[in-house]
């Protein structure tokens, strides 16, 4: 929801608490995955994305939260608005495949799926030739005043 960069470790503690407060009155809810797409959409995607359908609402309101705790910890506030959705896969480099690949996406149907949301994990990241590695540092259940 927020990539707030190379951090110190000083800083996990006050964010966890900081998460804890903006998150508090939020009780866990249902998100329905819902389409499938890539940005950018032109000829080059980078990115193949899951989207969302109901309880999309509730999930903006989770990052609006999320994005008012790291500004209160001095993060600079995000420009792009935010686009609800589930990265399921990156594009490294551009082959001849990639306008097939675009048109198969375009042409994929599932049924929806509902997902539970029950809690908000501060992660980190760590970035390899073979892909990136992440570990939770806290995870933040929602629900618990």
């Amino acid at each position: 929801m927020k990539f707030l960069g190379n951090i110190s470790s000083d800083i996990i503690e006050p964010m966890a608490q900081r998460l804890a407060q903006a998150l508090a009155d939020l009780k866990p809810f249902e998100v329905e995955v819902r389409g499938l797409g890539t940005f950018p959409g032109g000829s080059r995607p980078r990115v193949i994305w899951l989207g969302f359908g109901e309880g999309k609402a509730i999930l903006a309101e989770l990052a609006r939260r999320v994005e008012e705790a790291c500004v209160d910890l001095g993060f600079a506030r995000e420009n792009r608005p935010f686009s609800p959705h589930l990265t399921i896969g990156r594009v490294r480099r551009p082959t001849p495949q990639l306008s097939a690949l675009r048109d198969n996406i375009a042409r994929v149907e599932y049924n929806p799926l509902k997902l539970s949301v029950d809690r908000v994990n501060l992660m980190k990241s760590k970035l390899s030739p073979r892909g990136p590695t992440y570990t939770v540092l806290t995870a933040l259940t929602l629900g618990e005043s």
